[in-house]
């Protein structure tokens, strides 16, 4: 039987996604090298730390949880790693810019 990786649970007020795949032909269908391919911003949340609240005491970010598609800024104020086969991000709530319907 082959063993599954278990995720790692977020902590710190973040959120775990698995970022989406990205297309690797042009949409006229030209092969795109991995060096010319920005990196994917998108994704599904799969797992949530401890929800941050507002002084009074709500939630703040009621709509994320997990199965939420999201997407969420660029750069380095997030950990990626890969497993599986598949690509994921450490991101804060703060990190994440729209929920994709």
């Amino acid at each position: 039987m082959a063993k599954k990786n278990i995720l790692p649970r977020p902590y710190n007020e973040r959120v775990l996604i698995r970022i989406d795949k990205q297309e690797r032909a042009s949409k006229g269908g030209i092969i795109l090298p991995d060096s010319t391919q920005e990196e994917e911003r998108r994704g599904t949340i799969v797992a949530c730390g401890p929800i941050p609240r507002t002084d009074q005491g709500a939630r703040k970010y009621d709509e994320l949880e997990v199965g939420t598609r999201v997407l969420f800024e660029g750069g380095y104020g997030f950990s990626r790693f890969e497993l599986d086969g598949e690509k994921y991000a450490f991101i804060s709530y703060d990190g994440i810019v729209a929920v994709i319907s």
